[in-house]
Parts: C-alpha cells; sequence; structure tokens
C-alpha cells in the first residue's frame, strides 16, 4: 500500500500538483542531501597518508617516510648554509699601510740611532754603561747579545748597518704591517735582505733592530670586512635540493632534524593546519557531488522524491562509495583501475529506474 501511495504522489508531482505528503518527502531529501554533503566533506578532509604522523623536532619519528613524488624546492636551511659559508670565506679586510704611522716608526728609527751612536762614541763611557745605557731606551726590545754586537761594531760597519735597518724598515711598513703579523715579521725582514750580502752578525743586528722598531700600521677595519661578509651572502640567492621519488626522508625512531622537516613540508607530508580556503573549497566540491544528481532527477524523474527509501540508499551509496575510494586509492597504483566505478553506476541506475512503467 505504501508503495502504491508513494507512486500516486509522484504522478501528482509530474502533473504539478504538489500534495502537503509530497513537500514532506522533499524536506526529507534535502535533509539527507545535507547530512550527505556533511559526510563527504568529512571525508574528503580526512587524510589516510603518513601525513597525520607528528613530526616533531628532535624527537624519534613515529613512522617510515619516503618521498612520494621526485621534487625540487628552494631550501632555505641550505640557502642560509652556503651563505655563511660564503661569509665565512670573506678575508678580514685591513686599512691600507698608515704613511703618518711609517714616517712616525722611521723618524723614531733614526732618533734610537742617533742616541746609539752618541752612546758608542762617548770616551767616558765604559763598555759595560754603554751597554747599560743602550738598554734604558723606552720600548726597545733588542737582546743583549745584538747591543753587545752594536757596540763592538766598526763606525763604517754600524753606518752601513743603520742605512739597511731604514731602507728594510721603510720597505715593510710600505707593504703593510698588520696587528696580528708581528710575529711575522721576522721573516719579513729576512726576505727584505734577500737582496743584501751582509755578514752574519750583522743581518742578526738589521733584523733585530728593525723588528724591535716596526709597528703595526695597517688596522683591522671591522665595517668593510662585514659590508663584504654581507655582500658575500647577498650573493646566494637561493640553494635548491632534489629529492627523487622513493627517497628515504625518514625512518621509524630516526630523530628528526631540521632538515627532515624542511624536507617533510615540502612535499607536504608534515602535519599542518587547515585553513579555512581550504574547508570551504573542500564543502563546494562536496556540495556539487551532491546538487548536480539532484537536479538531474528532479529534472528527469521530479516525483521520485517520494521514494524516499532509494533517496536514502543512493546516499549511503554515494557516501560509502567516497569512503572506499578514500580509504583504497591513495598511495596504490593497481587499485584504481580495479575499483567498481561501472557497478556503482550500474546500481545507481537501477535506484532511478522508473517504478511506474510497466
Amino acid at each position: 500500500m505504501a508503495v502504491i501511495a508513494q507512486d500516486e504522489a509522484e504522478k501528482k508531482a509530474r502533473r504539478g500538483s504538489l500534495p502537503l505528503q509530497y513537500l514532506r518527502y522533499v524536506v526529507q531529501a534535502v535533509v539527507l542531501g545535507l547530512v550527505l554533503i556533511g559526510i563527504l566533506s568529512w571525508l574528503l578532509l580526512w587524510r589516510t597518508e603518513p601525513e597525520q604522523a607528528s613530526f616533531v623536532l628532535g624527537e624519534a619519528a613515529p613512522v617510515d617516510v619516503l618521498a612520494p613524488e621526485r621534487i625540487t624546492y628552494v631550501s632555505e636551511l641550505a640557502t642560509e648554509a652556503e651563505r655563511e659559508r660564503a661569509a665565512a670565506a670573506v678575508k678580514d679586510i685591513y686599512t691600507a699601510p698608515d704613511s703618518q704611522i711609517t714616517e712616525q716608526q722611521l723618524q723614531r728609527a733614526r732618533d734610537v740611532f742617533a742616541y746609539i751612536t752618541t752612546v758608542r762614541n762617548d770616551p767616558y763611557l765604559s763598555p759595560a754603561q754603554r751597554l747599560s745605557a743602550i738598554q734604558q731606551i723606552p720600548d726597545l726590545n733588542v737582546a743583549q747579545a745584538v747591543l753587545s754586537t752594536i757596540l763592538d761594531f766598526h763606525d763604517s760597519t754600524w753606518q752601513s748597518t743603520i742605512a739597511i735597518t731604514l731602507r728594510v724598515m721603510e720597505q715593510v711598513l710600505e707593504e703593510g704591517v698588520r696587528e696580528n703579523q708581528l710575529l711575522e715579521v721576522r721573516s719579513r725582514l729576512t726576505a727584505a735582505l734577500a737582496s743584501e750580502i751582509l755578514p752574519a752578525e750583522q743581518e742578526k743586528v738589521v733584523v733585530g733592530l728593525a723588528r724591535a722598531l716596526v709597528a703595526a700600521n695597517s688596522r683591522y677595519d671591522a665595517a668593510a670586512t662585514e659590508a663584504a661578509k654581507s655582500k658575500a651572502r647577498e650573493d646566494i640567492k637561493f640553494v635548491q635540493r632534489t629529492i627523487e621519488k622513493g627517497q628515504a626522508i625518514l625512518r621509524a625512531g630516526d630523530i628528526v632534524t631540521p632538515l627532515d622537516l624542511e624536507e617533510l613540508t615540502a612535499l607536504g607530508i608534515s602535519r599542518r593546519q587547515r585553513d579555512w580556503q581550504e574547508v570551504v573549497g573542500v564543502i563546494l566540491i562536496a556540495a556539487m557531488i551532491v546538487l548536480l544528481p539532484a537536479l538531474f532527477i528532479n529534472q528527469v524523474r521530479p516525483g521520485y522524491w517520494v521514494h524516499w527509501r532509494r533517496v536514502l540508499l543512493i546516499c549511503l551509496l554515494i557516501g560509502s562509495t567516497v569512503a572506499l575510494a578514500k580509504l583504497t586509492i591513495p598511495g596504490h597504483t593497481l587499485i584504481p583501475y580495479l575499483f567498481p566505478v561501472a557497478a556503482v553506476s550500474m546500481l545507481l541506475a537501477l535506484l532511478l529506474a522508473d517504478t511506474t512503467v510497466a
């Protein structure tokens, strides 16, 4: 009897008459449609892939993670590391040799040599007193053996020593002496004497005096060094990394590193919060899945809503099909070809069959 009543209601709906009972069926169909939209939205938003796993920096990975596809992405970590490497490769920058300091040191050397000459020529001083007088020269750190050799030099040898020492000092100072190179001055002075043919004792005196009188005339330029490092960083625009399909990103139990998190984010696997645009988009897709078939049914079978059991069965069929596809298809290659889409289509065709025929 119920089926007969439903068929009668459908015939009246086709003729344009809308009895109160038919409106009740339509309301039931609308409610079922809204429920189906909600279920489809939840199914489409539900993730079944490993991206649901939580990956926390410094903690063990809960699951194995393999790259689902080959990607090339801009790595912020690699870019920053390359920028730091480029900045570290920049050598410290020093100011040009200060000519004023050079002249000051040369003038001091002349004054010291003049004083030593005076002491050497003082007939009233004993050798010990001469040595003591020279040792009292402020900031003249010269070995006693070198000073004794100076006192033993012939006047011509001493004058030659003064000239060579001043020339060598001027050459080294013009090249520049940095604050951190004072320990290397001896080797530079020895190299500067390569063109001079001197007795061993005289060479030792020249090097000893010049080393004691040379001062740093090139200062560390912090601003220029930092500017050069900044430019080196800026020259590194970006660094790309490539992840091959199937490449192991993490193994269960591995400690998660910043690079792991970056790769997971690039692959879209790391846990993330959904934004409202994604949710709205999924709801609209679910609404289209429900509304388009509903409009089609209302067009070809205007009185079909009275068959509420069939409408409910169609809703269950659509919902269960989407749920089964969500559970089985992602991450598989063969199953999508075996999914029974044709069977679902035939069931829908049977449910939409005109029950008034024959």
